[in-house]
């Protein structure tokens, strides 16, 4: 009985990981679609600068990102702090992932 229960609970924090990683997953796909190269260099620049402050990171990525894309007559929509965490784990783990062909 209690190894059931220790199972069941295993499975549901599994299934709730699993959902956890889907939905970044489908989160980072959006992001990906506003996302330019050219803000790795941007994000990881400032956050250095700031001791890895999302938020005043944030603040001020959006303002330079919003200034550079306003004189070349592009769209710019602000990113939020978790969006901007979620694209600094990716650009991280990709930056070390060793591509085999």
């Amino acid at each position: 009985m209690i190894e059931d229960r220790l199972k069941e609970e295993e499975e549901l924090k599994k299934q709730s990981e699993f959902d956890e990683i889907t939905i970044n997953k489908i989160h980072l796909e959006k992001i990906m679609k506003r996302w330019n190269l050219d803000y790795d260099a941007l994000l990881e620049a400032l956050l250095i600068e700031l001791s890895f402050d999302f938020t005043d990171t944030g603040k001020l990525f959006n303002k330079i990102a919003s200034e550079v894309n306003k004189k070349a007559g592009k769209e710019y929509i602000d990113f939020t702090e978790e969006e901007l965490r979620l694209m600094w784990t990716y650009i991280e783990v990709n930056k070390n992932r060793v591509i085999i062909s």
